[in-house]
């Protein structure tokens, strides 16, 4: 239902263009005819003309096309966040031309519907945060797992977060081990254009805990070999 509330506004504004440019286009054969050429030209006439406009307009034809693919197969629509190239923001304003988004800085992005091959929409339905962190080689991975998860669950919990928090803990687990430490990787399901309000919370939770628990942030491991007699280490290097 939230997803059709949505899309409403978009779709009754692609209908009311596509309308009034049937409105037009019989507006001027009624005209025509009234002027006295016969229905037999116009149709004649208006397909020499949609030939020309077709072959000199068709950027324009292009965008129509894929910007009436993108509202009626619900690919994004008004209030998503979208990323397309390097564009990230939020969708403000469709038509079936071009889209147009407003970025985090401010900016008014505007791109044509011929230029969108792949856009991700990164707010339709729900969301996901993805969070990974280093900590160091030494640390228990079952102790540092259990207290990332258990922070998700309290922000379930939570009055102020549990209404956007739809799964708290999806996946938890070590998902690298290297020099530097071992990456945990815990995913968290959320309502759509929550996951980064939740994830700078989820965040601001972790270090705490971290710092209560002893638990340090992975760094890089090395060795050094003290020489204390060189003559000791000759012909080893």
């Amino acid at each position: 239902m939230e997803r059709r509330i949505l899309r409403a506004p978009t779709l009754l504004e692609v209908w009311r263009q596509i309308i009034t440019f049937i409105a037009i286009f019989l507006g001027i054969l009624v005209f025509l005819s009234w002027m006295g050429l016969s229905f037999a030209f116009l149709l004649t006439g208006a397909g020499l003309v949609g030939a020309l406009l077709t072959f000199a307009f068709q950027d324009l034809l292009k965008d129509w096309i894929n910007g009436f693919l993108i509202i009626f197969e619900d690919q994004y629509t008004v209030g998503d966040m979208i990323q397309f190239q390097e564009f990230i923001g939020l969708v403000e304003n469709m038509s079936l031309r071009a889209t147009q988004l407003r970025a985090a800085d401010g900016r008014l992005i505007t791109i044509a519907h011929n230029q969108i091959i792949t856009a991700h929409n990164l707010s339709k339905d729900w969301a996901r945060v993805d969070f990974t962190i280093e900590v160091a080689y030494d640390t228990e991975p079952d102790l540092a797992i259990a207290l990332m998860a258990a922070i998700a669950e309290n922000m379930a919990v939570d009055p102020q977060w549990q209404e956007d928090i739809i799964n708290p803990v999806q996946v938890a687990g070590v998902s690298r081990v290297s020099h530097t430490g071992m990456e945990i990787m815990l995913r968290i399901v959320v309502k759509r254009l929550r996951q980064w309000d939740i994830e700078r919370e989820y965040r601001r939770r972790l270090k705490i805990a971290f710092e209560e628990k002893g638990i340090h942030i992975g760094i890089p491991q090395q060795s050094f070999l003290i020489a204390q007699d060189r003559e000791q280490f000759k012909g080893q290097f």
